[in-house]
């Protein structure tokens, strides 16, 4: 079985998330994972899918995107698409223990870069990250959660 990644933004619009599905659903491809989110109006996107029962090849794929978007008058979602290797697999992350991780504070920059360096000097492993910037009275808080995967060595406290 392949596997593939595609990522894609756009100005953010009803029906974008249909467009997509359809345009791998037409190709016989298979969802496997997907984030999708509004990130400062635009619409983000990273999916990864299967070949399924069909051979699909990486051409098949792109000349799909290209046909689309040159037959839609709405052709602002910008596509990329990559052959990829499934590495970890759904039960692998089932065994480990995910935790939630909540900042908030003042906003200012690095607070993403330091709460990861941290994680990371601990063999923490993030999973999903989400961030909002909620503007205030006097100043902008900013919110940081993410999902996390523990080593086995590490106490959660």
């Amino acid at each position: 079985m392949t596997t593939f990644m595609l990522s894609g933004f756009g100005r953010d619009r009803p029906g974008m998330v249909a467009q997509v599905t359809k345009l791998l659903l037409d190709l016989g491809a298979n969802l496997e994972d997907t984030s999708m989110t509004r990130l400062g109006g635009q619409f983000a996107m990273l999916v990864s899918f299967s070949n399924g029962d069909r051979a699909l090849s990486l051409n098949d794929i792109e000349q799909a995107i290209a046909a689309q978007q040159s037959n839609s008058p709405t052709a602002d979602l910008h596509l990329f698409v990559s052959e990829t290797q499934a590495i970890a697999t759904q039960a692998d992350d089932d065994e480990k223990t995910r935790h939630i991780v909540r900042v908030s504070g003042a906003d200012r920059p690095g607070i993403v870069h330091h709460v990861a360096q941290y994680l990371a000097e601990r063999e923490v492993n993030i999973t999903d990250v989400s961030s909002k910037r909620l503007k205030g009275s006097d100043r902008a808080v900013y919110l940081l959660f993410l999902e996390v995967t523990l080593p086995p060595n590490l106490n959660p406290d």
